[in-house]
């Protein structure tokens, strides 16, 4: 009679199996949520920096100035230095840097409203130096109306993760360490 041979396993190397995964899951699950966190402050000082760019190019295209301001409620402009909260760009004919944007996007002022940019949901923020702290105004010809400053995305702990700098030409750039603001 001839023996048959099966292949498989047991329960215990079953159960031994599933111990390791869970503790590489265990180990693995921390790194990959500052990873998430991380990615998304990128995700939101990338939107920030496209709106930029919009605006600048919009101001070179029509030949007017353009403003971006800091906005929670998409049609007036707030003072302070957290970005995070949302912003709006708009035309600033009048070269007023404030908008108060009716029902209808137009600013009180004869300017429109371009885009409005909700603010984050996650506990990462975007803080920036005082020469971009409230707004950021592009001229006809593309020139950011300002000295250099630096946007800076942050963590929930109040970690640097990335900035972005806007020099006065209206070009930006991704920041070297020590160009940083301090979150």
């Amino acid at each position: 009679m001839e023996r048959q041979s099966h292949s498989g396993f047991t329960l215990v190397e079953l159960l031994i199996v599933l111990a390791v995964a869970a503790i590489l899951f265990g180990v693995a699950i921390p790194s990959f949520t500052g990873l998430i966190e991380h990615e998304r402050s990128e995700a939101s000082l990338n939107d920030l920096r496209t709106g930029l760019h919009q605006a600048r190019e919009y101001a070179i295209r029509n030949g007017m100035q353009v403003t971006a301001c800091r906005s929670t409620d998409g049609s007036a402009c707030l003072a302070g230095e957290r970005w995070s909260e949302g912003w709006i760009v708009f035309e600033d004919p009048a070269n007023r840097r404030d908008c108060n944007a009716e029902t209808d996007g137009r600013c009180d002022h004869g300017g429109r409203v371009l885009s409005i940019s909700p603010g984050l949901d996650t506990g990462a923020y975007i803080t920036t130096n005082q020469f971009v702290s409230d707004t950021v105004r592009f001229s006809p010809l593309g020139d950011a109306r300002a000295s250099n400053g630096t946007f800076t995305a942050c963590n929930a702990e109040g970690e640097v993760l990335r900035g972005m700098v806007l020099a006065f030409s209206g070009r930006m750039r991704v920041a070297r360490d020590g160009e940083n603001n301090a979150c």
